[in-house]
């Protein structure tokens, strides 16, 4: 999103005199506060996951599963990031 403004900023400094860009429909903000929200319940699901792991099973097994469910969500944003695919 940075990227576009910087990109728009650069195309108005050579635009003509008298032209102007205005921006319509900005969603950059509420999309930013979306993905926040995403980032904090994906952790709020893996903390309660490891709870309710450890209460039903034993230790071990929920340190594992604790451990694999953010590594699985690593490594599947690396593949996509190595495809050229963005969230």
């Amino acid at each position: 999103l940075n990227h576009v403004r910087e990109v728009s900023d650069s195309f108005i400094k050579t635009m003509p005199e008298g032209m102007h860009v205005t921006y319509t429909q900005d969603k950059s903000v509420f999309v930013n506060q979306l993905l926040g929200d995403l980032q904090n319940h994906v952790m709020i699901a893996v903390i309660l996951v490891f709870i309710v792991i450890l209460y039903a099973l034993s230790g071990r097994a929920s340190l594992l599963i604790g451990l694999a469910i953010p590594s699985s969500f690593l490594i599947g944003i690396l593949l996509l990031a190595m495809m050229g695919y963005t969230i």
